[in-house]
């Protein structure tokens, strides 16, 4: 009998242990409690409507692809027409997924990125890190890291990177959202800690389903046990402390409070069931006064997220602080970019589309002062030929030369930017390789070697896990033994074999420098200008090139991106860069045939120039012509 008591006392211990232990896990961390909130996520599924199968049919979809980015998950599938008109670049939507911050996957968003596609869109459905590995500000980083990355597949996808729409529901519409303030409110990137991303034009909108947009509202001591449990799990889980309630994160990530008359038209909805529709009524303060409307039906593909009188599509165009007037004159007034929208009118899943509410039109917009509002104006000016007045900060022109320093076709000029009249004078040169110093043609390392249709195809912009997307991958840090292993796992080992003897055979892609450029950087050095390199390449390709042209020994130093594990337009590796050449980048130049990589250097202060040709860089700098 004692020994049956032993036994029961024995076996009692050890359950009041087990019990103390789990219930110290869920005290001392909240990877416990999110690991159960997790499994509640995985239950539901999105609906399918009525004859989705004959949408379906109409959509491509490539699943898996990858973004560069450092985070555990950098994936993504893209949804597009199957149909796209010749020449047509597509709008598109990158949505975020829902999840609470804890759980979620882009495959849950298949049924609605398939409808929106079918309109006419390119989606992107994005994956991201979440708590507990991923904490914030993690996933706004990475939709900033997915954004980027639309440049660099844009020509191959048939994408129009002037024309991006960020969206999410539920916790990705807090992410999309606070990526978009981040973007326009001035200085809450620097007080989040958030880097702003270089982009070749403002973000065309943001759409916000059934998100949270203030954390400040998540501490309600009158909610249900099982509400205040979650919220302290996704509080606790993605801020990163155990008092994130009174922490500097919670009221960083409070997005709704630091909306600007800046941030891109907006079409948000919420729902009255599991959703916050109050957290969603707070947009009508910042964007006052514009008023509520009618919202779409609810769509069966979002669970959970039913439209109801709370509901507000946001998107009437909004006063911009110091926006001076439009340029009269009928040479420099802006021409009307194309609509925001897809093969039929207004949004998918709209009973009743509203074309004027829910299509946007970027136009040229000059303004003046300096920093990144500058930028964004300048780079949309430019391409749509808008010239400032005599009081305008920025001189740009598409169609019009300019002699001495000003600007030419595809250059940035500052006439008085920074408000005294002239830019400062240059005292070093920060280049790009390929394209700008080096001539590269990948085609021509096969040339000889294989027919060329094998070369076409080797080659074939349209390939998604093509050269492009490989060639991305190892300028961004890749190990030639993991490009190779990946390229040939998509393309077979025979294919495999012409890649490798591509990388085998470098040399003879890089036939020459680009005219003019060894004399450029021999007067610069003996002018006593700082010469220096900046490049999306890789070690391989850069030491090859060093060895193929003397000249580029004049470099004083270079950094390269395959070294670094990070690409243009990264803010990273300019600062990387800057710090390293110990140059004052407020008189420096740099230059890339980029402009999208030139809008990420003048967002770190450097001076930057769209390269046309060394004649160009030479006016810039102000040397004179070419010696004969």
């Amino acid at each position: 009998m004692k020994r049956i008591r032993r036994i029961v006392a024995w076996v009692l211990a050890v359950v009041l242990g087990v019990a103390l232990v789990v219930g110290a896990a869920f005290v001392v961390s909240p990877v416990p409690s999110i690991m159960l909130f997790r499994n509640a996520f995985k239950e539901g599924h999105p609906v399918e409507p009525p004859r989705f199968d004959e949408v379906r049919r109409t959509v491509q979809v490539t699943r898996d692809q990858e973004y560069p980015s450092s985070y555990r998950r950098h994936t993504f599938d893209l949804y597009r027409p199957r149909r796209i008109p010749a020449h047509a670049a597509l709008p598109v939507i990158v949505w975020v997924h829902g999840g609470g911050f804890i759980a979620g996957d882009k495959s849950g968003l298949s049924t609605y990125a398939t409808l929106m596609a079918a309109r006419g869109y390119a989606v992107i459905a994005m994956n991201y890190d979440y708590a507990p590995t991923g904490t914030y500000p993690t996933p706004v980083v990475q939709l900033g890291q997915m954004v980027s990355h639309v440049a660099s597949i844009a020509q191959r996808e048939r994408l129009d990177p002037d024309r991006i729409v960020v969206g999410g529901d539920s916790a990705g519409a807090q992410i999309a959202a606070q990526f978009a303030a981040v973007q326009t409110t001035p200085g809450y990137a620097e007080s989040s800690g958030i880097e702003r991303i270089a982009m070749r034009a403002p973000l065309a909108g943001a759409l916000l389903f059934c998100g949270p947009y203030d954390f400040t509202r998540f501490t309600d001591a009158n909610a249900p046990w099982i509400q205040r449990w979650f919220m302290n799990t996704v509080g606790w889980g993605y801020l990163g402390t155990r008092d994130w309630a009174s922490s500097p994160q919670m009221r960083q990530a409070s997005v709704v409070r630091h909306v600007s008359d800046r941030f891109p038209k907006a079409y948000v909805v919420d729902g009255n069931a599991f959703s916050f529709p109050d957290q969603a009524g707070r947009w009508s303060r910042p964007y006052a006064p514009t008023g509520w409307v009618s919202p779409p039906r609810s769509s069966p593909v979002i669970p959970n997220c039913r439209t109801n009188s709370n509901s507000t599509s946001l998107t009437q165009n909004r006063p911009r602080c110091g926006a001076p007037r439009r340029p009269s004159s009928p040479r420099s007034r802006p021409r009307r970019r194309p609509p925001l929208q897809g093969n039929e009118s207004g949004w998918p899943g709209s009973a009743e589309p509203d074309r004027s509410r829910t299509t946007a039109r970027t136009t040229a917009k000059i303004v003046t002062g300096c920093g990144p509002t500058v930028d964004y104006a300048a780079m949309t000016a430019v391409r749509h030929g808008a010239t400032a007045g005599k009081d305008g900060a920025l001189a740009m022109t598409e169609s019009k030369e300019r002699t001495g320093d000003g600007a030419r076709p595809g250059e940035i000029s500052h006439d008085g930017a920074c408000g005294d009249g002239t830019s400062p004078a240059i005292t070093d040169v920060v280049f790009d390789m390929c394209g700008v110093l080096v001539d590269s043609r990948p085609w021509m390392a096969l040339d000889g070697m294989y027919p060329q249709g094998v070369i076409d195809m080797i080659f074939d912009p349209r390939d998604v896990w093509g050269f492009a997307y490989f060639d991305t991958m190892a300028n961004c840090g890749w190990s030639r033994e993991r490009v190779l292993r990946e390229y040939e796992r998509h393309h077979g080992p025979a294919v495999a074999w012409a890649y490798r003897t591509y990388l085998e055979r470098i040399r003879h892609s890089l036939p020459s420098l680009m005219p003019g450029m060894g004399t450029l950087l021999r007067e610069l050095r003996e002018r006593g200008i700082g010469v220096w390199g900046l490049t999306n390449f890789t070690t391989d390709k850069v030491e090859v090139a060093r060895g193929l042209f003397p000249d580029l020994a004049l470099l004083q130093d270079i950094v390269i991106s395959s070294e670094e594990g990070l690409c243009k337009p990264d803010p990273i590796i300019y600062r990387r860069a800057i710090a390293r050449f110990g140059i004052d980048p407020a008189t420096s130049l740099f230059v890339d045939d980029d402009p999208v990589n030139v809008t990420g250097a003048r967002h770190q202060g450097l001076q930057g120039l769209v390269f046309s040709d060394a004649a160009q860089v030479r006016r810039r700098v102000g040397i004179g012509q070419l010696r004969a």
